[in-house]
């Protein structure tokens, strides 16, 4: 997978994924942690870990986004996760409280990934995974108006500090969700 663009039809494509039928239920405990655990979601939706669990993230983090900003963020996942040399599953599972369960991002989480997928959050991670890179190599991202102006522009500089520079990925919105590759 490299970085490149899609054609303006492939765009139009994608921003027509709508979010379909949800294709697991599982339970938030009070402490953030979801059940059942990654493995048996997996077997439930009859997906691949990997691809499930990067369709949740795309739902956790990006259900109300234009498609072109979900693959983005999803384009995100699979970076990070080359960059740690580790599974996309084991790297949306880890948090600060435990490893192995899905969870919210407030637990110490790389990404949030405490909500069910549907079909087209499914969509949006099959074609991060099996098609070219959207996100212009990034490997982190944030939500500013989420997070508020003083906390966003915390966010930014502190990834400034760290190396990072800011990228706008076709088809995104950086006063919605910015985004951050290394160099």
């Amino acid at each position: 997978m490299g970085i490149g663009l899609l054609s303006t039809g492939a765009w139009f494509t994608i921003d027509r994924i709508r979010r379909g039928k949800r294709l697991t239920r599982s339970i938030v405990s009070d402490a953030g942690f979801v059940s059942p655990d990654p493995l048996e979601l997996s077997k439930i939706s009859g997906v691949p870990s990997d691809i499930y669990s990067l369709a949740r993230v795309v739902s956790s983090e990006a259900a109300d986004r234009p498609a072109s900003e979900r693959l983005a963020i999803a384009h995100v996942v699979i970076n990070e996760s080359r960059y740690r040399k580790t599974t996309i599953t084991e790297l949306v599972t880890r948090s600060r409280l435990g490893n192995g369960f899905y969870g919210t991002q407030k637990q110490g989480r790389f990404v949030g990934s405490s909500k069910d997928p549907h079909e087209g959050d499914l969509e949006v991670a099959r074609l991060a995974i099996f098609g070219v890179d959207t996100s212009l190599g990034s490997t982190r991202f944030h939500h500013p108006l989420e997070l508020g102006t003083a906390k966003a522009n915390e966010v930014l500089a502190k990834r400034i500090d760290e190396g990072f520079r800011v990228v706008v990925p076709a088809g995104t919105n950086p006063r919605e969700v910015v985004f951050l590759r290394r160099g």
